[in-house]
């Protein structure tokens, strides 16, 4: 993502950009849960929508498995890598696509 930003942003930006979407993506998970108990219908649009954008993290975390020594299942292993490659394929092919439609001196 860091290098998606970085084709068309500041490098201040591209460091906002980069932790606004970590912070995002690690509670993504919740916005979705927060929207199932949400009665207005135009904010649990709104969080659904934000839920869809923005990766899932929570996915590559496996914090609590390495802490406890707990065994991880190969599905999540291999969700989490699908979801990996997915996201920087998207985020690199994106970067790409600006860096030639960018104009250069």
């Amino acid at each position: 993502m860091g290098i998606m930003f970085a084709t068309f942003t500041s490098p201040l930006l591209n460091s906002f950009f980069v932790v606004f979407i970590y912070f995002t993506g690690h509670l993504s998970r919740s916005l979705y849960i927060y929207s199932g108990n949400v009665k207005d219908i135009i904010i649990k649009k709104i969080l659904l929508i934000i839920y869809y954008i923005f990766p899932n993290l929570e996915l590559l975390n496996f914090r609590v498995e390495a802490l406890y020594s707990y065994s991880i299942p190969s599905s999540d292993i291999f969700s989490g890598i699908l979801t990996f490659l997915s996201w920087t394929i998207t985020a690199f092919l994106a970067g790409v696509l600006i860096f030639e439609n960018k104009k250069l001196i």
